[in-house]
């Protein structure tokens, strides 16, 4: 199972999701990864949503390991993960978290969409995938997280605490979700049914993870999501804020 962590600053995250991702590491994770809303450095590429994926744990990363995520990847609002995942074939990557959707008849130069990381494990993950391929998504791995991603993008129609909602109630079993939406920069949400999630805020910064020890030092008031609350966490001038959404 994953460990998962979302944070959102009001400076650069991704020193403290690196962090944050030494916290989650466990004996026998194979996998780790981050997504940010930013743009890799030193590019011209448009800001959106970009992640970074490595075939180890975070214990095993070399110095050019570190140097690619505190230095390629920049941005406010980002999501982690670290885990233990059965590769595809021979290959691990493909399953590797955080997975991201790029719509229907995605190209490789289609634009990310959605970028997901989950904890928990999904009972109906196979009738929704035949559905999502139904509708021309395409799949990369055999990951229940990106049916997840797919799934988010094929019902968000632009107002992400709705999307949330109706997807908590299409999946089958416990989860714990981080969600990030192109169309809603550097904002970041998060929902639970059944697997906790642990919530904060401290200086500047404000996000989740299952394990309260991920959290960035400084964080207080550490509290459990409720299940079928939406966290949302945005930065604004000096600050960060947040808002709980629920039926």
């Amino acid at each position: 199972m994953s460990a998962i962590l979302g944070l959102v600053s009001t400076s650069n995250i991704v020193p403290r999701l690196v962090r944050g991702l030494q916290q989650l590491d466990q004996p026998g994770h194979n996998t780790c990864g981050l997504a940010v809303h930013g743009r890799p450095d030193n590019t011209d590429l448009p800001l959106g949503l970009h992640r970074q994926r490595w075939a180890c744990s975070v214990s095993q990363w070399q110095p050019d390991d570190v140097d690619d995520a505190l230095q390629r990847l920049q941005g406010r609002a980002g999501l982690a993960c670290s885990g233990q995942l059965a590769p595809l074939g021979s290959r691990l990557m493909p399953q590797a978290l955080p997975h991201v959707s790029q719509g229907p008849q995605a190209t490789l130069n289609s634009a990310v969409r959605v970028a997901v990381v989950h904890h928990g494990s999904l009972h109906n993950q196979q009738a929704l995938r035949e559905a999502l391929m139904d509708r021309d998504y395409t799949f990369k791995s055999q990951s229940d997280t990106e049916v997840i991603a797919h799934l988010l993008d094929a019902i968000h129609q632009g107002h992400p605490v709705q999307t949330l909602h109706r997807a908590l109630g299409l999946l089958s079993g416990p989860v714990a979700l981080g969600v990030m939406f192109h169309d809603q920069p550097e904002r970041l949400f998060a929902v639970q049914r059944g697997v906790p999630l642990h919530w904060g805020t401290g200086p500047g910064h404000a996000g989740w993870s299952s394990d309260k020890s991920a959290l960035p030092p400084g964080t207080t008031s550490s509290t459990a999501l409720r299940a079928g609350k939406v966290l949302d966490i945005y930065p604004h001038e000096g600050g960060v804020s947040h808002q709980l959404h629920g039926r």
